[in-house]
Formats: structure tokens, sequence, C-alpha cells
């Protein structure tokens, strides 16, 4: 029989653990969903996106976080400050 998501087996019984087949990438963390068939991937500082695998940078001229031409500085944790000028 045909198993719906999330689910294998000969009477579609056995759940599958998503996170077996390692889908996220950079060193994130896989958690499993509580819908079967889906999972979450946990980012690590300075990626994004469902499997983690786009680069991110908080301080990249699309996000500009700062105004009034204030220095944007990244943080080792992903975050960024902005530095003002006096």
């Amino acid at each position: 029989c045909e198993c719906a998501s999330g689910w294998t087996g000969q009477n579609c019984s056995e759940e599958i653990n998503e996170c077996d087949s390692d889908p996220c990438m950079n060193g994130a963390l896989c958690h499993e969903s509580t819908i079967p068939g889906q999972f979450v991937c946990l980012c690590p500082p300075f990626y994004t996106g469902q499997f983690c695998h786009q680069h991110s940078n908080p301080c990249d001229l699309l996000n500009e976080p700062c105004r009034n031409n204030a220095t944007c500085l990244t943080s080792a944790d992903g975050s960024h400050h902005c530095l003002c000028r006096e």
C-alpha cells in the first residue's frame, strides 16, 4: 500500500524519523516536528533557510539594519550592532 507522508512499513504503522537522513546543513540541528513527515532545522549563526543552506549576514546591504550612516558590526553569534557616529 502507499503510506501517508511520514509513515512506512507493510501496514504504514512505522513512523519515519525525517532527521535520520540528515537533511540539515552547516552543522544545524534537526528536530522532528509533531506533524508526521515534517522536521525543523535549527540553524547556526550566519545560516538560514529550510535546510540552513543559505549564508546570511545581518550587515549585508539588503538588510541595511543601521540608519543615519552608522556602521554595522556583526557579532560571533550572528547578531549585529550599530556603531553610531558622533
